[in-house]
């Protein structure tokens, strides 16, 4: 974390992205075989891959969010990948 960002009031987070649905994914993950694939490389606790839309939303959040005590965090919104490849859920 920069100083300078921190004490100019600036709340520096990150967003962490799994499997997307998107224009560029689409094709891949309504494939059965591709969507098995992308699973197998990407673990999950979820089924369902995450919306554009949905981090679209959280983006939009983080963008509005008032308080001052959020800073430096990366939020993944993975359907639990981080999670389940570090070993806390299964």
């Amino acid at each position: 974390m920069h100083p300078q960002w921190a004490g100019a009031g600036i709340l520096l987070n990150a967003i962490g992205p799994g499997v997307i649905e998107t224009p560029m994914t689409g094709d891949m993950l309504r494939d059965p075989h591709w969507a098995e694939t992308i699973r197998q490389m990407n673990p999950r606790a979820l089924r369902e891959f995450g919306k554009a839309e949905e981090v679209a939303e959280l983006l939009d959040f983080l963008l509005n969010f008032e308080g001052s005590q959020l800073l430096g965090q990366i939020i993944y919104i993975d359907g639990g990948n981080d999670a389940v490849v570090r070993g806390e859920l299964v």
